[in-house]
């Protein structure tokens, strides 16, 4: 999964390219990205409307640095069998991705970021 960062908003203009130029860089580190190689606690079958949790891990890459992380989700498959919810979030600690920890004015960014991810899939029809 990859996150165009230039996409950020935080409802504020300045802020958001604050943000892209001073802190993300998105110019030079124009995503962040999570790619899975192992899972744990996975249900061996989804079943229809029940959501599952498990737990992916791999590699985050954000700012140039990539850390091997474990991310809990939840996916839930659709009553139909033809629809994938995947919801996922997770802490990030800027220092560890050499992000200089922004300060406005009167407001100061906690050290430590919550990421939030919500995915969905569709199966394709016969002919697509």
């Amino acid at each position: 999964v990859a996150v165009d960062l230039a996409s950020l908003d935080t409802g504020i203009g300045k802020r958001n390219q604050h943000m892209r130029e001073n802190h993300l860089e998105t110019e030079r580190f124009p995503q962040a990205s999570f790619r899975a190689d192992s899972l744990s606690g996975a249900p061996a079958a989804l079943a229809p409307g029940a959501p599952a949790d498990f737990t992916l891990v791999g590699d985050f890459s954000l700012h140039g640095v990539t850390r091997r992380i474990a991310v809990p989700v939840t996916v839930t498959l659709s009553a139909d069998g033809a629809a994938l919810a995947v919801r996922a979030a997770f802490t990030v600690k800027l220092a560890d991705y050499e992000i200089a920890r922004p300060q406005f004015l009167v407001m100061k960014l906690d050290e430590l970021q919550r990421v939030s991810v919500a995915l969905s899939a569709q199966r394709r029809s016969e002919g697509d």
